[in-house]
């Protein structure tokens, strides 16, 4: 991902299973192409046999992201403000979320959740 010089990176899908190391930096994987603003979809699943993985905060104010989907051991920590202007599909699969408030700031930052 560090020599990824496109200047879009449509989709980007992340799934680790039981067996996958807990030092992986795949979070960090997600936080670069956010931050380069070249993300267009992410899937990311996650069933492994350790704690619940944080996603970066940057991810809940990607301008550029369409399709998000989060699935099992992902923890869903919103902060505010959320700001995902051209998302058109959220899936939360088997999450845990941090707390009601980390959901509701989530769907509120979502264009499709005020229609």
């Amino acid at each position: 991902m560090r020599f990824h010089d496109a200047p879009l990176l449509e989709q980007l899908s992340i799934n680790l299973g039981p067996q996958c190391p807990i030092d992986v930096e795949v979070v960090k994987w997600v936080a670069k192409a956010v931050e380069r603003c070249v993300l267009r979809k992410l899937e990311f699943e996650l069933r492994w046999n350790n704690e619940p993985m944080r996603m970066p905060n940057s991810l809940y104010t990607c301008e550029t992201l369409t399709k998000l989907i989060l699935a099992e051991k992902v923890l869903v920590d919103v902060p505010c403000p959320v700001y995902l202007p051209s998302l058109y599909r959220l899936d939360l699969l088997d999450v845990v979320y941090k707390d009601e408030d980390s959901h509701v700031r989530l769907l509120s930052g979502c264009p499709f959740s005020s229609a």
